[in-house]
Formats: C-alpha cells, structure tokens, sequence
C-alpha cells in the first residue's frame, strides 16, 4: 500500500512536465499559466524555471514568455519533384520516396491538417496575449477610476 508520501512527484518534474506539455500543444508558457495549471507558488515557480534555464533546457522570450529550447536532429535538404507521369518524388536527405498522385494527394491533406493545427494555435496564442494585454488595461482603468472617485469625494 503506498503511503501519501511516495504518491508526491518532485515539484521540478511537475513543473517539468507542465512545460513540455505546454510547449507541445503550442501554448503561451508564462508564470502565470504555470501556476494557474500546477497551482504552485510564483516562489517554487521561478526556482525551477531558473534551475532549467541553467540547463539550458528553457528560454525566456520575453514579455515573460518561457520556450522550450528544441532538441532536434540536424534538418536534412527536403525537395518535391512532379515528374511528367505524375509520380511526385519526394527527397528527404539520402531518401527518395516515389509517390503516385493519390498517394501525393493524401499526404497534402495530411499536411493541410497539420497547417490548419498550426493557425489554430498561433489564433491562440495571439488571442491568450491580447487577452493579458486587456486585463492590463482594465486594472489601469480601475485604478484610474478609483483615483478619480477619490478625487471627487464619491
């Protein structure tokens, strides 16, 4: 039977994990988002944020953005050829797959999805940003209008 105590993961690994799963759905990584998904403290947050930036496995972007530093192989030379018959050859480094139109067409539809994935998510993130910059202005304006009220004597 497990105990409460061997339940517990290390907050660096949540906080970990929570990044990457962020990274890969393409959301805005932030202090914010991170505590409002694990529900740490912005203390523990930014410790670990600094540990993996010392390890080179995070950026900051600015504007208190946080990126994932990719770790991917070496980007080998890509190139689509239409040949007369209507074969498509399709050259990735060393490999060359010959591929018939409907096989073309079906990995073109494929690539639509992962276009149109790729909108949805920058549509996201523009409007996860816009919507910070509102919520600043709205405190602005709070603030503002607490003045003015003071002011006024209302």
């Amino acid at each position: 039977m497990s105990t409460a105590t061997e339940l517990k993961r290390p907050v660096g690994e949540i906080i970990w994990e929570t990044v990457v799963g962020l990274a890969n759905d393409e959301r805005s990584i932030s202090r914010r988002v991170l505590r409002d998904v694990t529900g740490l403290s912005y203390e523990l947050i930014d410790d670990h944020i600094k540990r993996l930036e010392t390890a080179g496995k995070v950026i900051k972007a600015g504007k208190g953005l946080i990126e994932v530093v990719p770790i991917y192989p070496p980007e080998r030379p890509q190139s689509f050829t239409a040949m007369p018959s209507g074969i498509v050859k399709w050259e990735i480094g060393d490999i060359c797959v010959e591929l018939t139109p409907p096989e073309m067409r079906r990995h073109a539809m494929m690539a639509m999805g992962f276009a149109r994935q790729f909108e949805d998510i920058e549509e996201s993130n523009r409007a996860l940003i816009r919507s910070g910059e509102l919520t600043e202005q709205i405190v602005d304006i709070r603030r503002e209008l607490k003045a003015l009220r003071k002011d006024i004597g209302v």
